[in-house]
């Protein structure tokens, strides 16, 4: 396993989502799961921990097909035991495999931490029959920073923390195919003192981007819904 992924094997990571509630999702999260919860049977998260995210599907919807992807195969004991009901696997989502499609792909916190992000996206994609949902965090710069030597979270077992150029980013989005619509609901984040950042890096933004699949007839580009801080679409 890379270096950068070993923290989510720690005893304070594991123990952290063990005890996570509905309240603690992001804002994004509840913002568009709420939107589209009546209209998913089935659900493939990457980064599952030990699944709570069922929690926050069940206020909207108790009929969820959930399977769940995580790095830490004891988070993946936990969730088994939790939610046995559903399928839980130990395994890298970048190197996943399935013949199955579900009506949701779901990437929460973990595109941040990522460093080939846009290879998940699109294996996000290459998934999902109806939508896809990931996070990410954005700042007022002109190029991604991806730099695990300049931007990290935790010292003592580093992770990347991504911070995303908006304009870079939708540029990717809009050149991905199979995609009818892009939303992105972003908002300002206070900054977590256990992240390591450039001291010319202003306000950082929350941002979770739903995509949404394209009909086999459908010919365009697809439709941008952007609702985010002035100061970064300005």
């Amino acid at each position: 396993m890379d270096k950068h992924y070993k923290l989510w094997q720690s005893r304070e990571i594991i123990d952290k989502y063990l005890n996570k509630n509905v309240s603690d999702f992001f804002d994004s999260e509840t913002y568009f799961i709420k939107r589209v919860g009546l209209r998913i049977h089935s659900v493939l998260d990457m980064g599952c921990a030990c699944g709570r995210l069922i929690e926050l599907f069940h206020l909207y919807n108790k009929e969820i097909d959930y399977t769940g992807i995580d790095l830490s195969m004891e988070s993946v004991q936990n969730a088994r035991k939790l939610y046995p009901q559903s399928i839980f696997v130990n395994a890298n989502a970048l190197e996943y495999s399935t013949q199955k499609t579900f009506d949701l792909v779901n990437a929460t916190g973990v595109c941040q931490h990522e460093p080939q992000f846009e290879k998940l996206v699109q294996k996000m994609i290459d998934l999902s029959g109806k939508y896809i949902l990931f996070d990410v965090k954005l700042a007022a710069i002109k190029e991604h920073l991806i730099n695990i030597n300049v931007a990290y979270s935790n010292n003592e077992s580093p992770i990347y923390f991504n911070i995303l150029s908006l304009n870079k980013l939708i540029s990717f989005l809009k050149k991905l195919e199979n995609i009818s619509r892009i939303s992105v609901y972003g908002y300002v984040t206070a900054k977590n003192t256990r992240n390591v950042i450039p001291d010319d890096i202003g306000e950082l933004v929350s941002a979770g981007i739903l995509l949404e699949k394209a009909s086999s007839d459908f010919v365009g580009v697809p439709e941008l819904h952007i609702e985010m801080p002035t100061f970064l679409t300005s």
